[in-house]
């Protein structure tokens, strides 16, 4: 860095503000030239794809979580069925992108609820025999005639066989046929625990909270952040550190991004030992996460939908600058980073016209906040149905 800046700054400030200590002219003068140095290689970068600005401390009236979060907690009390189906679309969430997530749940849960073995539909059948599954599936839950169909709605069957094979294989596709069929069991043994739960979403250190994370641990097909995500879902507490989050704190935080990759390692099987050993790493891990950024289950939640709404708005494989924000508007998370978002395409690679979470215009069409609520909103299972005519 060039001095010449500093002591002409100096002089500039010595002439103009005589009454000024010297000293302190000196440090204004190196601060301009630090600012001046910081601003001319920014401008040497290149550019990010995206920028990304989260606020994720809202107020209860903004916040997505607040609005919908304790209503999801309500509907998975209601019986072994609706808890039940809250596991499920923690499953479906697993490795399946959200546009292809929300049209196509619903296919999912309906084959498990009627008894359809999701395994042989993932790995035994052919095309033929998929389609034939969707469209009963889809004809009876929707009480119409295949000669009703319009040709959207044939379009939409045809990308469901595909969606469904990718949201039903992880985890393991018999699984979602164990959860349904075990749910009676399932809630007994869970349904206690939720209604010992006290303290709000802020807490993390009553032995309840790890009592109830080491036994939704033991479900078969969740490890340990869609665990997390699951006591979210069913209580407003903890929360999902994933692939999303990690590449966040990869960006900006390498010192909780490591901690993120040690408590993830390993499975939380075998003895209940070894269970609630897991089980308390993760929550230290949240611990920290609410420690260094201030941020606990209300903001993972706000922040991660934002994020996923900027995400749809801005598909492909882009860099990013990321910027979390607190409530004053201060930067307390800043870093580069990448993600891969696939857009909807066409045989041809075209953009497609046709795939319904895009045609209906939701949260990738609407500023981060807005499509973050909407993405809370689609959170609540009951808010998953059927696609029964797109929007124009």
């Amino acid at each position: 860095m060039s001095m010449k800046p500093i002591f002409e700054g100096w002089r500039r400030f010595i002439n103009e503000q005589e009454e000024e200590k010297p000293i302190d002219v000196w440090h204004q003068a190196l601060r301009d030239a630090l600012q001046q140095e910081t601003l001319e290689e920014a401008e040497g970068e290149e550019k990010a794809d995206v920028d990304i600005e989260i606020m994720p401390f809202k107020s209860e009236e903004e916040s997505g979580f607040c609005l919908y979060n304790p209503k999801i907690n309500a509907f998975a009390l209601e019986s072994p069925d609706a808890l039940a189906e809250t596991i499920l679309f923690v499953f479906g969430t697993m490795q399946t992108p959200w546009p292809k997530f929300v049209p196509y749940f619903r296919f999912v849960a309906d084959m498990a609820k009627d008894g359809k073995d999701i395994g042989e539909f993932v790995s035994n059948m052919s095309r033929d025999e998929r389609e034939k599954v969707i469209r009963q599936i889809y004809l009876e839950k929707n009480g119409i005639s295949e000669q009703d169909l319009t040709d959207e709605q044939k379009t939409y069957l045809e990308k469901a066989i595909s969606a469904v094979v990718m949201m039903a294989s992880t985890p393991k596709a018999s699984t979602y046929n164990v959860i349904w069929e075990t749910r009676k069991q399932i809630y007994d043994d869970i349904a206690p625990l939720l209604q010992t739960q006290e303290g709000g979403h802020k807490d993390l250190d009553s032995s309840g909270l790890l009592d109830l994370y080491t036994e939704v641990l033991k479900l078969p097909g969740l490890g340990k952040a869609k665990a997390g995500f699951t006591i979210q879902m069913l209580t407003g507490k903890m929360g999902c550190i994933d692939s999303i989050w990690s590449k966040i704190w990869n960006a900006t935080d390498p010192k909780i991004s490591a901690l993120i990759t040690q408590t993830l390692k390993g499975r939380a099987k075998g003895s209940e030992k070894n269970i609630r050993k897991h089980a308390q790493s993760y929550i230290d891990m949240l611990k920290a996460i609410k420690e260094g950024s201030g941020m606990g289950s209300k903001e993972l939640w706000d922040a991660w939908t934002e994020q996923v709404a900027i995400q749809m708005k801005n598909p492909g494989r882009n860099t990013f600058d990321y910027r979390l924000r607190d409530e004053e508007g201060n930067a307390i998370l800043t870093g580069r980073g990448k993600y891969m978002y696939q857009a909807p395409k066409t045989k041809k690679g075209q953009p497609s016209q046709t795939e319904p979470y895009y045609t209906e215009k939701r949260p990738q069409e609407k500023d981060s906040e807005e499509g973050g609520r909407a993405v809370s909103r689609e959170h609540d299972p009951r808010e998953l149905g059927y696609i029964r005519e797109n929007e124009s």
